[in-house]
């Protein structure tokens, strides 16, 4: 069951990043301009943070089982659709549908590992589905850059479509909402218990704290992410005019460094700074270094050290799920799940967001500089000023003095 939901949420991984590299590819085939290159990245975090609040209530009401297959269903036929597009409204409907389809593959993942698990082995089969799913963002680099010169991007996206409804079918048959011999809490579901989850919405969204974490997520998932995603792949490619093969093995290094980063951050929050907060604000500085540098880098030259730096740059990154740690230890037991369901709305309108804003910037420059330094130092300059009004604001949020944070809880 942990391989089968592991390699789901990889999944989802890899779809959200698999533009990046064939941003050249879609741009000429598809007959798009920067901005759509943009716009067509964001749509998919637009459709997975419309999806947050309502897959957790169906998660709740329906399980984790039925909700899972029939969204990873809709999630195929999206990359399918993908697959045969012939213009941005065609390719704009198909990664919507993706986004759709893949917005539950974290959350359902994780309660039915409530289920299924004692609350002492959660922390170590959740961090084995992590690992697992981070391996989708490196798998979008070089290797599909590869799988995408054989066989083409459409043929691609086939194979992808096609590994997905594999995996869908080996849930159906494998995996249930708990064992055969309980009653998963998903199926006994009350009009008591829609009341309770509609006042602890209403209770988050009135706590300033929420929103102070919320917004900071909001600001510095987006930023990765719009890089990560997509805006990488232009840059290195378009800006510092490196091939397309040699961008994707500098690319391996952002992810590599966002694998290793994840577990790092946790243990220094729980074992050597003991706060989610002060180690959250360091990465903040961090990335901001690390993105200042993109800015000003001086062109494909000194590629082992630009390495280094997309390594800083991923290795911080996934710091942002401290923010997790971080509001589980403002928030009461019974308000865990919509808080993390709350932070994640952020991360994904944060992507979505940014996606689209940087395109808008590349896109609106002088038309010779569309593709030139000029206009991708102007978007990553915005990126890097996001981080540090995340950075300020961060600062202003309050930690529990009683609460443990710890990452091994999550």
């Amino acid at each position: 069951m942990v391989i089968n939901c592991s390699l789901l949420f990889m999944m989802a991984m890899l779809f959200r990043a698999s533009t990046v590299i064939i941003s050249p590819d879609l741009m000429a085939d598809l007959d798009l301009s920067i901005e759509n290159l943009g716009l067509l990245g964001s749509v998919f975090f637009y459709a997975f943070a419309a999806a947050q609040l309502p897959m957790g209530l169906l998660l709740d009401k329906f399980g984790s089982r039925r909700v899972l297959i029939c969204m990873n269903i809709v999630g195929t036929l999206g990359a399918l659709l993908f697959a045969r597009s012939h213009g941005i409204n065609d390719a704009l409907i198909a990664r919507f549908l993706l986004g759709l389809g893949m917005s539950v593959n974290m959350m359902g993942s994780l309660k039915l590992y409530t289920v299924w698990f004692k609350p002492n082995q959660f922390a170590s089969i959740t961090g084995v589905t992590i690992s697992i799913a981070s391996l989708g963002g490196l798998l979008a680099t070089s290797p599909f850059r590869l799988l995408v010169d054989a066989i083409g991007w459409r043929s691609g996206f086939m194979v992808l479509a096609a590994i997905n409804f594999i995996l869908v079918i080996c849930f159906f048959f494998w995996v249930h909402d708990a064992p055969r011999d309980e009653i998963s809490p998903s199926c006994v579901h009350t009009e008591k218990q829609d009341a309770s989850q509609w006042q602890g919405l209403r209770k988050l969204f009135g706590n300033l704290n929420f929103w102070i974490i919320a917004m900071t997520m909001g600001l510095r998932d987006g930023v990765f992410t719009a890089i990560q995603a997509l805006w990488a792949g232009p840059y290195l490619i378009f800006h510092l005019g490196l091939p397309a093969l040699k961008a994707g093995n500098l690319l391996l290094f952002l992810n590599i460094g966002a694998i290793v980063g994840a577990p790092i951050g946790g243990l220094l929050a729980d074992r050597v700074l003991r706060s989610a907060r002060r180690t959250g604000l360091i990465s903040l500085c961090f990335l901001a270094f690390s993105i200042l540098l993109l800015v000003f880098w001086p062109g494909p030259v000194h590629l082992l050290l630009l390495a280094m730096v997309l390594f800083l740059l991923g290795f911080f990154a996934p710091f942002a799920s401290l923010l997790f740690a971080h509001i589980k230890t403002m928030m009461p037991p019974e308000m865990t799940g919509v808080s993390f369901t709350g932070i994640n709305l952020f991360s994904a309108i944060g992507g979505g967001i940014f996606l689209h804003a940087l395109g808008h910037i590349l896109g609106h420059g002088p038309p010779a500089d569309t593709m030139s330094g000029g206009d991708f130092q102007m978007g990553f300059s915005v990126c890097f000023f996001a981080i540090l009004i995340a950075l300020v604001l961060y600062w202003f949020s309050r930690e529990s003095k009683t609460a443990t944070t710890s990452i091994k809880e999550l």
